[in-house]
């Protein structure tokens, strides 16, 4: 057997090595499309895809660095780009989905190669102005679907990243996200196509908001917003080679040079100060995170614990894995809480168990529904990203919700992130919780019908709503029991409201039944 050491990869864009494919041998390949972010051939410019190859340890993978410049994740397979990697897909193969930046724009005309807005099954019928051709244009999170469906017919792990962020900060110091768009539709995508997700998009940003906007864009970025400089292109294949290490996909374990800690994003691990990142179980945490163990419970020194309740297990499960080799469960629903500031919480949960099978409802606060009888069988892990609000009574220096006597001490109006895991065998293995400030506010004011209700078996639509949004919407239930239009307004709810909505947020408004008494 021959070994070829990277032989060509800058100028083919892969890493063929460790494999004589004329006796039968091939390693797993981690093929990567996607558009010129991933891989460009500009002077001054590289695409992550480049120096994620000089990350993988040759000797038990090959990377094929499939993207295109110019491509949507329309023209992508238009152009049978894709057909051409799916042809070549093998049983244990890896194919990483990033598109986004070039499926804006004109459907028709230019460069026409726009997907329609959105996750759905809408279409358009279109001709192409330059060649009279017709097509039949599908939304973006179609074309992903598309791409997530067919890698899994010839047996591969298809893994889609939301696309990574540019360039672009407002006015509060913050990398503008895609959370409410395009990063929103590929989680919805990859959730509906039983893909793995890398919420690249928020990875990247927090780099980038820890660096500082000077250091990003003196060596991360050149010559304009979207494309990085070869320093910023190492930064992002490092968070994405990063990210598959904490997936448990048999063909990326010992796939790394080099493990690569979490710290190294710039995401602090200290409680404390958000970004936080905490790994479940009785046995060693995982670099960059903290270790919680059944006995963790919650104090205010501590600023996060389990809530006194129904007892809690750990269970260890050996192995290199340590972040997927413990977690935590119980018989009967258990709650875990953090103390932060107010304000919305972006929340991914790692839920599996590497022996049995598991069933996780999710609620955050006062049993807001967030994930519902999320299912994984034995040995498998599933990740999900939920939006979380905080809020506690101070409306201003002077001024805070009259609160009702039931509302004393319940989980809505404290200074904490609350998340209760529920259902058959809830299973917890690691949780990242973050500040999601560019998500979008839906506030609710009104009474019975729409309050969080603290105990089971009352629940109203406003605890419902949560399961239908993303992660990039956040619920905020300012509703109380007992409340009138009149009433909601003397209590200061309403200005509660208004101290904190941003533009581009919703208020939902709902009463009647206590006006009519």
């Amino acid at each position: 057997m021959i070994a070829w050491l990277g032989l060509a990869a800058t100028l083919t864009g892969s890493a063929v090595v460790g494999g004589d494919e004329t006796l039968g041998h091939r390693l797993p390949t981690i093929y990567l499309i996607g558009d010129s972010t991933v891989r460009t051939g500009t002077k001054g410019q590289q695409g992550w895809g480049d120096p994620f190859i000089t990350l993988c340890d040759s000797s038990k993978v090959r990377v094929e660095n499939r993207a295109r410049g110019g491509r949507s994740s329309r023209t992508y397979l238009t152009e049978s780009l894709w057909n051409q990697v799916r042809d070549e897909l093998r049983p244990g193969d890896v194919v990483l989905i990033q598109f986004g930046h070039n499926d804006g724009g004109p459907l028709v005309g230019g460069r026409a190669r726009a997907s329609l807005k959105g996750n759905g099954e809408e279409t358009r019928e279109v001709v192409d102005t330059k060649t009279g051709k017709a097509e039949v244009v599908h939304t973006f999170g179609w074309y992903l679907r598309r791409y997530i469906t067919e890698a899994k017919a010839k047996g591969a792990a298809p893994i889609v990243c939301s696309l990574v962020p540019r360039n672009i900060w407002d006015s509060r110091g913050k990398v503008r996200r895609a959370s409410a768009d395009y990063g929103r539709w590929a989680a919805e995508a990859a959730h509906q196509g039983g893909a793995f997700f890398i919420d690249l998009n928020e990875r990247v940003a927090e780099r980038y908001e820890a660096d500082g906007p000077e250091v990003v864009k003196t060596r991360y970025f050149g010559t304009d917003h979207t494309h990085t400089t070869e320093a910023g292109a190492r930064v992002t294949a490092e968070i994405v080679a990063r990210s598959l290490q904490e997936l448990d996909l048999p063909t990326l374990r010992g796939a790394f040079r080099t493990a690569t800690k979490a710290t190294d994003a710039g995401r602090s691990t200290r409680p404390g100060a958000a970004p936080y990142r905490f790994d479940f179980g009785p046995g060693a945490a995982a670099p960059g995170f903290v270790a919680v163990s059944p006995e963790t419970a919650f104090h205010a020194d501590r600023g996060y614990g389990f809530e006194p309740g129904p007892r809690v297990e750990g269970l260890d499960r050996g192995g290199d894995d340590l972040l997927r080799g413990d977690l935590c469960t119980g018989s009967a629903p258990f709650a875990f809480s953090v103390a932060v500031p107010e304000g919305n919480y972006r929340v991914t949960l790692t839920l599996g168990d590497r022996e049995l099978g598991s069933e996780t409802s999710v609620l955050a606060e006062s049993r807001r529904l967030m994930l519902d009888r999320v299912r994984t069988e034995p040995g498998r892990f599933v990740t999900r990203t939920i939006a979380v609000y905080v809020h506690t009574p101070r409306i201003d220096d002077h001024r805070q919700v009259r609160l009702k006597p039931r509302e004393l001490g319940i989980r809505d109006w404290d200074d904490k992130l609350t998340l209760e895991f529920a259902g058959d065998r809830p299973c917890i293995a690691a949780a990242e919780i973050s500040r999601a400030d560019d998500a979008v506010t839906m506030y609710l004011l009104g009474d019975s019908t729409v309050a969080d209700q603290t105990s089971p078996p009352w629940n109203s639509w406003g605890q419902m709503i949560p399961l239908f949004f993303g992660p990039g919407l956040a619920i905020a239930n300012h509703a109380e029991s007992g409340e009138s239009l009149r009433s909601a307004r003397r209590a200061g709810r309403l200005d509660k409201v208004l101290s904190t909505i941003r533009p581009g947020d919703f208020l939902l408004i709902q009463f009647g039944h206590n006006d009519q008494k």
